[in-house]
């Protein structure tokens, strides 16, 4: 077989794209190979070797040159779609085998497998052929075309296929196809001359890890014009101006995580979402794009910094049931786990799942109280002319006492202490949840003061003159009977000799 520029194919069982084909000055007189390789980090340079360059790579370093007798030694370049189907739904022919009793030979009748032809595909529903090499689809296609009929679903996922218009031309033969999972190709030529293919049949569509760049997802939404649910994550998408890229009315639940995204796109209250995930993408800011519509939001692992940020959300997504902020910058790099999370539940209107937990009646409520005492003895910053506070206020604020918070139900649960750690004499306040365990406390000590919460003794004056260590990590900060103001000691381990 003769490769091109752009085939895919695999190296020693790793996948690649040819990226180049010819003679390099190293090695003059002998076919090169170029290669891009999937995984990156099997590439030594990015096309260009001795300062001359031959290709380029989309990922810097991913490249390689191979001499042709290397090249034929380890290339894998793939199976057709109909090799791929024989191998694991048919049963390939195999020449009769002698069979002997004693040393009489027994005619073998009956033993021979069918072929794929000739079994009964019209009962199937769905194909998963995901990770079977497959780098060419028309070879054998008339063989078994019959047999589409009933195909639903179709998974060609992490294949060899690179030839967009190749894949089109097969597909239509699935008349009633819903399902399709593209993932893990790299399509990286056939995008001319696609305007003459629909499948409007077609409405869950998988383009996980394509190297799609926003040009390319254009022309293929416009071939899938009914997507409900669209997997466009870890490609090459950038930020989605109106004029980039508009979605099908129809996509409900959009996954764009792993991509380079920087702002929510404008066009977003123009979608009809109501599931869109967002998360390990580089988004700072939340612009005001407003729709009651969506109710599921991932933005965990983003580059949001602020509260301010944050609250944004519930301004521009009032009606959000679910929502996942982990990894972020204002969530990570605080010293109290347990009060940001409440302080985040409370910001929102309606929130039942935070970070993937799913919240009882009870924990808003404690969130709610928590919010509202905070912002209302000033230790929380929040825009107090806002909808949402005056709500909150004038629900918890009479209910619990909350101007006079220390004689509350919720003012018994928060302890305010002193840390003082005796090598440095450095002194750390901290507002706490009597709730919480001693081994959360430490963690919160040892994250402020940078210290191994492994090689730390907390004490406390039980008292006058009596410091005693806390040895108990799990048992909650209650059961010490500490008060507003008391300190408590730390200090590093003695190291044993």
């Amino acid at each position: 077989m003769v490769h091109k520029v752009n085939d895919r194919v695999q190296i020693d069982g790793k996948s690649c794209t040819i990226r180049f084909v010819g003679e390099i000055h190293r090695w003059p007189g002998s076919i090169t190979y170029g290669v891009e390789w999937d995984d990156s980090k099997r590439g030594r340079n990015s096309g260009t070797i001795d300062d001359q360059e031959y290709f380029k790579t989309a990922v810097p370093n991913a490249g390689s040159f191979l001499k042709e007798t290397k090249w034929s030694l380890l290339l894998d370049s793939g199976v057709s779609f109909y090799e791929a189907l024989q191998e694991k739904y048919g049963k390939p022919k195999r020449e009769k085998e002698d069979i002997y009793l004693g040393t009489k030979r027994v005619e073998s009748f009956g033993f021979e497998k069918l072929t794929v032809e000739e079994q009964d595909l019209g009962k199937l529903q769905g194909l998963c052929l995901d990770h079977c090499k497959i780098s060419c689809l028309e070879s054998g296609r008339n063989k078994i075309s019959n047999n589409y009929s009933n195909i639903f679903e179709l998974d060609l996922s992490y294949n060899l296929l690179a030839d967009v218009r190749e894949i089109c031309e097969f597909i239509s033969h699935f008349r009633d196809l819903k399902f399709l999972d593209l993932s893990g190709n790299y399509f990286t030529k056939g995008w001319h001359s696609l305007d003459q293919y629909s499948f409007p049949a077609v409405t869950v569509l998988y383009l996980s890890n394509c190297r799609l760049d926003l040009n390319q997802l254009r022309q293929l939404l416009k071939i899938f014009p009914s997507v409900e649910i669209l997997d466009a994550s870890k490609n090459y998408l950038k930020d989605i101006d109106s004029t980039d890229v508009d979605f099908p009315i129809s996509v409900g639940e959009l996954i764009l995580s792993g991509n380079s995204i920087r702002y929510l796109p404008p066009s977003l209250s123009r979608w009809n979402l109501h599931t869109l995930n967002l998360s390990h993408n580089a988004i700072e800011n939340i612009s005001n794009v407003p729709t009651t519509d969506l109710k599921n939001l991932d933005l965990s692992h983003n580059l949001i910094a602020d509260w301010k940020t944050l609250d944004q959300l519930n301004i521009g997504f009032p009606e959000l049931h679910s929502l996942r902020v982990n990894g972020n910058l204002f969530f990570e790099n605080r010293e109290d786990r347990l009060a940001q999370f409440y302080l985040v539940i409370a910001r929102f209107n309606h929130l039942n799942i935070l970070n993937g937990s799913l919240l009882s009646k009870k924990e808003r409520e404690e969130a709610r109280l928590f919010f509202v005492s905070q912002v209302s003895r000033g230790l929380v910053q929040y825009d107090k002319s806002c909808e949402l506070w005056c709500r909150l206020y004038y629900q918890y604020a009479p209910r619990y006492e909350i101007e006079g918070i220390e004689e509350s139900w919720l003012g018994s649960q928060i302890l305010s202490l002193r840390v003082k750690q005796e090598e440095t004499q450095t002194i750390l306040n901290l507002t706490i949840l009597s709730s919480y365990t001693v081994r959360n406390l430490k963690r919160i000590i040892c994250q402020q003061l940078s210290m191994n919460i492994l090689k730390i003794t907390l004490s406390y004056f039980i008292a006058p003159s009596v410091l005693e260590e806390v040895s108990q990590d799990f048992t909650p900060v209650s059961d010490l009977n500490l008060t507003n103001g008391d300190i408590l000691y730390v200090k590093r381990k003695q190291s044993e000799h």
